[in-house]
């Protein structure tokens, strides 16, 4: 059903089994990150170095593609994007600043 490439842990397989629409949001949340990482690199370094401005605008239309594909599958099934979860760390490295 998952079709995976790779050897994968199978408490991994049966917890994504067990909720893809949760899966699929995940990894929607996830593409769109990868765009905005890209994005945002552009924004702040394009200016000193002009030759990241294609291949990472490239990159993030590629994963805007990525993330509109995953938005479809979920909704697909009947799914819609929910808040990402709090990184625990993220949170944590925030509170002690």
């Amino acid at each position: 059903m998952l079709h995976l490439l790779r050897p994968t842990d199978r408490r991994w397989v049966e917890a994504a089994r067990l909720d893809l629409t949760g899966l699929l949001s995940d990894h929607a949340h996830c593409e769109l990150k990868a765009a905005q990482s890209a994005l945002s690199i552009v924004a702040r370094f394009g200016g000193e170095h002009p030759a990241l401005i294609e291949p990472l605008s490239a990159l993030a239309r590629e994963e805007t593609a990525h993330f509109r594909e995953v938005h479809a599958h979920l909704e697909k099934r009947g799914g819609e994007m929910t808040k990402p979860p709090v990184d625990e760390y993220v949170r944590d490295l925030q509170s002690a600043a």
